[in-house]
């Protein structure tokens, strides 16, 4: 990846080219548009740099004829880059933006790393990020676990939500706040009338096995296990 990187960073779009050919059916599976974004690119540096709308037409009904069908908004807008003599000073001047270079850039990083299954972001950086986000609210529940002589460290569980933005969310995992324990395929999480969660085994236990009513854990409401929902995340 980081070969094709560089490349592109010379303005040499082949081995980006040559990769996105053998990924080709996995880029369709991604619903990727890099592909036909690469040779695009590589159009309009053949049409500007060397000049010749001849070479850059055999380019295009090479390279760009086999995405005609599914992208027919996208073809005739870079056709019409043709007929014009500078492409800077054209209602198309966009495909000559630097800034094309930088966003197939950061593209083929998110397609790269996701083919092979993996994070395009460092889960050093995320850890990082992640946690200077979390750290004033730790840093006050510090401050007020230390005057109550108390340490939090101890806790099995914060007394205190920390909120993170959603892009440090990359999965649904459920707690039971009753039993403590991760839900799973046997106990999955329920959803009770109130709009609270606990686990299925919670409230087999608060309900003495669906015999009677039991009181939400979070809030002063009441219910039986019939009205429960399973959740789905």
């Amino acid at each position: 990846m980081y070969g094709i990187l560089e490349a592109m960073q010379a303005r040499n779009l082949e081995p980006a080219l040559s990769w996105a050919a053998k990924n080709h059916d996995q880029l369709l599976q991604n619903s990727s548009m890099l592909e036909l974004k690469l040779h695009s690119l590589q159009f309009v540096e053949i049409l500007t740099n060397k000049g010749s709308k001849d070479e850059a037409l055999q380019y295009a009904r090479t390279h760009l004829g086999p995405f005609a069908f599914m992208h027919e908004a996208e073809i005739p807008r870079l056709m019409a880059c043709l007929i014009w003599d500078r492409l800077d000073q054209s209602p198309y001047a966009e495909f000559v933006s630097s800034t094309q270079w930088e966003k197939l850039s950061e593209e083929l990083i998110h397609q790269f790393c996701s083919i092979l299954g993996q994070s395009s972001d460092s889960p050093l950086n995320v850890a990082i990020s992640a946690g200077f986000q979390g750290l004033p609210t730790l840093l006050k529940l510090t401050m007020v676990m230390a005057a109550k002589k108390q340490e939090w460290q101890a806790m099995k569980q914060l007394p205190v939500p920390i909120d993170i933005r959603p892009e440090f969310q990359y999965h649904s995992v459920f707690v039971c706040p009753v039993l403590r324990e991760q839900s799973s395929d046997e106990n999955p999480p329920m959803l009770m009338p109130c709009g609270h969660a606990v686990s299925k085994q919670s409230i087999m236990k608060l309900s003495k096995s669906s015999s009677r009513t039991f009181k939400c854990p979070y809030c002063p409401s009441e219910a039986v296990a019939s009205q429960c929902k399973q959740l789905r995340f």
